[in-house]
């Protein structure tokens, strides 16, 4: 789980979303973009129930997700809302931060 300071506000989220912002789409992933001029990375994880009905696994999926962005969202100064597309249970952590790191960094 993120701290408070990591984690964007739903007002920004919705923000984001009605604005054009920059969005980058991979098989698991939509990741919406918006520039910030703190000196940290906020996030959101969205997982919808039509992907995961039961909330174990949605908890268990964005666990996964959080984990990765951690690693990855060290340098860069951004805004960024996660989108699960797919179910993630069958997907190895190597392969999420690949399809992650490509768009984060």
């Amino acid at each position: 789980m993120f701290s408070k300071k990591y984690r964007l506000p739903r007002e920004v989220i919705d923000e984001i979303f009605k604005n054009k912002t920059k969005t980058s789409s991979t098989r698991s992933f939509l990741i919406k973009k918006q520039e910030n001029t703190l000196e940290y990375s906020r996030f959101a994880v969205i997982i919808s129930k039509k992907i995961e009905k039961l909330a174990v696994g949605r908890h268990f999926s964005k666990r996964k997700v959080i984990k990765i962005l951690k690693e990855l969202a060290k340098e860069s100064r951004a805004d960024f809302v996660v989108i699960v597309r797919n179910n993630l249970k069958d997907k190895t952590l190597e392969d999420l931060k690949k399809e992650l790191g490509e768009f984060i960094k």
